[in-house]
Formats: structure tokens, C-alpha cells, sequence
């Protein structure tokens, strides 16, 4: 499923949100990426698509702990909160009949359902989020009782409805245990601190052998079929007795990873953080799919269709990793849509402007949503942190500005007295800052007047 439409009610700062998430052509768009400055909701937006796609049962479970954060402070009484969104579905000539549960199948020429929307409410004073999802937009929403399609959905993890969600805390772990609540447990780490399964998904205790094999065979695919998914490891090494354990992905030379041109083989632990959080986040967004088609079937990356939710997704990147990371995402998953946080103008340098949402108060606080207009694509950085991240004066800093002025006078041999002063106050900053000068040029017998 993918997320079409987002209209939030007194949801912290959001007083009257919307949002769209489909291209010119009404179709969902494959990338948004949300930017702006702390405190404009962004992670907020993230919580609010997951708490909507995973249905009022397991909004409860994954908003527990954060309840009380929902309400805008700001009104003299909390107000009700509301969260609506709707859903494109994937069609049942694709997929078949059984990811869209409670529906008939048409007759007499009636059409399948194509979307299906949701709304979660969560009134002052309540600690239980109430709510319905029905097939149709979100102006359709039925006057009386009707199944809940999301309620069945997640109750028996039906494939093809795949959302999954990934806060900042993507630290690559060695713990086995085979996920009990797949719909719920993907989606945890946007409220709490719970770093992804990753790679336990091929502890073959937990999840056995047929489904750990899969899950190595198709995370192999994912690492060396785009090089900058996660560039330098070119292969993983996957033979062995019984096939490959977590901890012979962990620890034993499994990766084969590019140092200077050329290939070592080494353990995921001896990686960098920035390698270890995107093995991780990628390891199990490759785990959780295949958990709703139990290991069979998927051998292809672009066979993942769903949508993913990341917070920060720069994060712990390098800039020219940060430059590659989204094309490279978009050539390995070509149908999965991506919803994304990130304050690195590189991560977006090469999107086209409906695919950045720029994220701000208004002259009373609430957030809006500012479509970019300009085309990132043909924007310096320094561009890009001025007109999305508000940076009026970006780099060189104060120091680089004092030498490239000590520079200037000390080359001028004609300075005046004031100037040869100036010179001397600049060449005794960069002193105390450590930062060498060069001498300057000895001043003419005549100087400027």
C-alpha cells in the first residue's frame, strides 16, 4: 500500500494539516522527503502516516508511551486529535484475493478496491485512540458500522498491505528471536528506542532454515546489485555448512568490502556505524517483507511493493554516500514509496521539487507544508541551505573570512596606516586560532593617501 493523502487536527503543532503525497498525475510519487528546521513536525508526520496505515488495535500498542505528547499545548483546553489518511492499493490481478480481506469480489462489473482510508481520533482526557479504516477516499467514509479492512489486515499480517517505519536508533544488534507482531514490531521504532531485527532475520533457530536461506540470498541481491545502496561491500559471502548464521554474518569474514581497489573480507561488526545502521535498517526492511509471504516467492528486490518510513535517513552518512543514497534506493526498489526526515541538502540534490516538502510555522505556529518551487537539482548547497534550512550565511566561517581579508591587505604593498593597523589586528586573531599566515608584502615608501 501507499499513502496518498495526510490530513491531521490539533496533532501537537499541526492545527490543520494536509498534505498530498501523489504526483501530477494522481498517482502516489515514489520519493517525499520532509525537510525544515527542529520543532516542524517532521518525525511527527512519520508517527502520524504509521499510527493511519497500522489501524486503532495497534495505534494503541505503538503510541502507549506517547500518548500525552499528541496534544497541542497551546490552546487554553486540549482539543481532539485527529489523524486521516488514505491508501492506494496494489491490484488484485497482481496480487490475488487475499490481501484485501472483507471485500467481495465485484460482480457485474464492479470494480475492486483501489484504496482504502483510515481515521484515528483521541479525545482530551482519553488514554484509548478510537477509530475505523473503510475501502474508498477519505470522502467517502461510510455513516454506519462496516468491516474494518485494516483491523483484518493486521490481525493476520496479510501480505501486500507492507508499511514499515525506522526512527534513529539503527544500531546493528546480535540478538536472535523471531518477530512475534510483524505489522506492529516494524513500525515500533518510530516511538521508541528499538533498533530493527536487521540481520537476525537469518538465525535459522528462530525463523528456520528454508526462510533464513532466502533472506541471505535476497539481502546478497540488494547489497550487490546497485553499488551505492551501500558501496564498497561487493559481495556476501554465503556458503558454508548449513548455511549462514547471524553470527557468521556478524562475526565471521562474510562481507567482502573494497579498501583501496581492493577486496577484504570481514564481519558486519568491524564496519563503520554508518555502514552498520543502513545494513541494519536495509537487512530488516528485506526480513519484515519476506515474513508476509514466509520466506517464499520473493527473489527479486523489486518485488518489494509497500511503503517505508525513515527518520533522518542521512544519518551517520558521508556526503558523497549522502549525494548517491537516493538513486541508489530508487534503482533497488523501484516499487516501494519512501517517506523521509533529513537535514542534508546533498540527500536531496538530485530530487525534482515535488518530491521536497518544506515543513514551517505560519505567523501563529502551526505547521504548514510549502511545496519547493525551485529545482534542486540546480542548486549549489549553499543554495539549498539558504531556501530549505534557513541559513542566510553559510560557510566560509568567521576565521576564513578574517584570512581571506589578513590576505587581501597583507598583499597590498600601498595599504595605508589604518589598513597596515587592521592587518596587524587580523594576523593577531589567526594567531590565537592557531592558523598560520603568511608574511606580509613590506609596505611601499608611498602609500595610499
Amino acid at each position: 500500500m501507499y499513502v496518498r493523502e495526510l490530513h491531521v487536527k490539533n496533532l501537537k503543532l499541526m492545527r490543520d494539516f494536509r498534505l498530498s503525497f501523489c504526483d501530477s498525475t494522481g498517482e502516489p510519487r515514489r520519493w517525499t522527503v520532509l525537510v525544515g528546521r527542529n520543532a516542524r513536525g517532521k518525525t511527527t508526520m512519520l508517527q502520524a502516516i504509521a499510527l493511519a496505515a497500522a489501524g486503532p488495535t495497534l495505534a494503541n500498542s505503538l503510541a502507549r508511551s506517547t500518548l500525552a505528547s499528541f496534544f497541542d499545548r497551546r490552546p487554553a483546553s486540549p482539543r481532539k486529535v485527529k489523524i486521516a489518511a488514505e491508501f492506494s492499493l496494489p491490484p488484485l490481478s497482481a496480487v490475488g484475493k487475499r490481501p484485501h480481506p472483507t471485500r467481495q469480489l465485484p460482480v457485474a462489473g464492479r470494480r475492486r478496491p483501489t484504496r482504502v482510508s483510515s481515521e484515528l481520533t483521541l479525545g482530551p482526557g482519553q488514554l484509548v485512540i478510537r477509530g475505523r479504516s473503510w475501502y474508498g477516499d477519505l470522502d467517502s467514509k461510510p455513516a454506519g458500522p462496516t468491516d474494518d479492512p485494516l483491523e483484518h489486515v493486521r490481525a493476520s499480517n496479510c501480505p501486500w498491505w507492507f508499511v514499515a517505519g525506522y526512527g534513529v536508533d539503527r544500531r546493528l544488534t546480535l540478538e536472535s528471536g523471531k518477530v512475534a507482531r510483524p505489522a506492529e514490531e516494524r513500525l515500533r521504532s518510530l516511538f521508541e528506542p528499538t533498533p530493527p531485527t536487521g540481520l537476525g532475520f537469518s538465525d535459522q533457530q528462530s525463523y528456520g532454515k528454508v526462510f533464513a536461506s532466502a533472506f541471505n540470498k535476497l539481502l546478497r541481491k540488494v547489497l550487490v546489485a546497485q553499488a551505492h545502496t551501500v558501496p564498497q561491500i561487493t559481495d556476501l559471502e554465503l556458503r558454508g555448512a548449513g548455511g549462514v548464521s547471524l553470527r557468521d554474518l556478524a562475526e565471521k569474514d562474510k562481507f567482502q568490502f573494497e579498501i583501496a581497489g581492493k577486496p577484504y573480507k570481514m564481519p558486519a561488526t568491524y564496519l563503520s556505524h554508518g555502514y552498520q545502521s543502513t545494513l541494519s535498517w536495509i537487512a530488516d526492511l528485506v526480513g519484515q517483507f519476506l515474513l508476509d509471504f514466509e520466506g517464499v516467492g520473493v527473489t527479486d528486490p523489486r518485488n518489494l511493493s509497500g511503503l517505508v518510513l525513515v527518520d533522518e535517513l542521512d544519518l551517520f552518512l558521508h556526503p558523497d554516500w549522502q549525494a548517491d543514497f537516493i538513486d541508489a534506493l530508487s534503482q533497488t526498489f523501484p516499487n516501494l514509496q519512501f517517506v523521509a526526515t533529513t537535514h542534508s541538502p546533498l540527500l536531496i540534490s538530485r530530487l525534482r521539487p515535488e518530491q521536497v516538502v518544506l515543513l514551517d510555522w505560519d505567523e501563529e505556529g502551526d505547521i504548514i507544508a510549502q511545496q519547493f518551487e525551485d529545482d534542486p537539482r540546480l542548486m549549489t548547497a549553499t543554495d539549498l541551505y539558504r531556501r530549505l534550512f534557513g541559513i542566510e550565511n553559510p560557510p566560509p566561517t568567521d576565521l576564513a573570512r578574517v584570512l581571506s581579508r589578513y590576505k587581501f591587505l597583507a598583499a597590498d604593498p600601498e595599504r595605508d596606516n589604518r589598513e597596515d593597523k587592521e592587518l596587524g589586528e587580523l594576523r593577531s586573531q589567526l594567531d590565537t586560532a592557531g592558523i598560520h599566515a603568511p608574511a606580509p608584502t613590506r609596505r611601499s615608501r608611498k602609500p595610499r593617501s
